[in-house]
């Protein structure tokens, strides 16, 4: 698994290279998230203020790396907020 996540990190930086951070989110992350990464109450959680929050936490980077690579599907809470729903993957 670990071998598996540094090939996806290497991808995810090469593509970072090829597209600013931005133009990623606003392609891939926005239309749910929305563009100020707010998310939609009871539909998409929010990024915004939450990403530090993950990424301060042991493996947070492993977690985000993970959701974006293989995607999440099920109930999660995120600032007292109770999403269920489903998010695709971008990787393999």
């Amino acid at each position: 698994m670990r071998k598996l996540g540094f090939v996806a990190l290497v991808v995810l930086l090469g593509l970072a290279t090829a597209q600013s951070g931005q133009a990623l989110f606003g392609q891939y992350c926005a239309s749910c998230h929305q563009a100020n990464g707010q998310g939609l109450p009871g539909a998409f959680p929010p990024l915004a203020g939450h990403v530090p929050e993950i990424l301060a936490k042991k493996d947070g980077r492993t977690y985000l790396l993970d959701v974006v690579l293989f995607g999440l599907q099920g109930q999660i809470k995120v600032k007292g907020q109770t999403y269920n729903g489903s998010m695709p993957a971008w990787g393999p």
